[in-house]
């Protein structure tokens, strides 16, 4: 469900003053894309659903971070254990790593996405070879981070079996 645009920027305003003492890369990363979106009318970004969505997702991962940081050890561990072990790795390695470290794709991808260059053309494709790899009993999380900093579509994890069973079954598609 997409959220109202003055409140995912009501809200990533509060999270960039909540952070700002604790975690302030967290803030200097939030503040990069609140600046990004500051002075573009509601109805311009209103029309790019992509913008909105990699917004609401930001939002949510940096809610979800900030807050299990937040927790003592043994309820961060307790939190971080009902998640799946793609999202584990999402929160404490690649989305800490994001937040902490240079972009140097993010004004590419930034300009690309609010032009609407990011078309998600191959999204069919990545959503097949996630339910293959879930109907294999492994994880995958999309992001669209990943997707346009990390130059990933996914994040997967799995059995020991998984890469020779996907492998088959991509060149089977194909």
């Amino acid at each position: 469900m997409q959220r109202d645009l003055d409140e995912i920027r009501a809200d990533l305003n509060k999270l960039i003053e909540e952070s700002r003492s604790i975690f302030p890369k967290l803030a200097s990363r939030l503040d990069e894309v609140r600046r990004w979106i500051a002075n573009k009318k509601s109805g311009l970004l209103k029309r790019k659903p992509h913008v909105l969505q990699f917004l609401e997702e930001l939002l949510s991962d940096a809610t979800f971070w900030f807050e299990t940081q937040l927790m003592p050890e043994d309820d961060k561990k307790a939190e971080f254990a009902q998640l799946t072990p793609t999202e584990q790795y999402w929160y404490e390695f690649l989305f800490t790593r994001w937040i902490n470290e240079p972009d140097p794709k993010m004004p590419i991808w930034k300009k690309k996405l609010m032009g609407g260059e990011f078309k998600g053309d191959d999204k069919s494709f990545v959503n097949k070879i996630c339910q293959e790899i879930e109907f294999l009993g492994g994880n995958t999380l999309n992001s669209y981070i990943a997707d346009l900093s990390m130059a990933t579509d996914f994040i997967a994890s799995g059995s020991r079996n998984l890469p020779w069973l996907l492998e088959n079954w991509y060149y089977s598609c194909v």
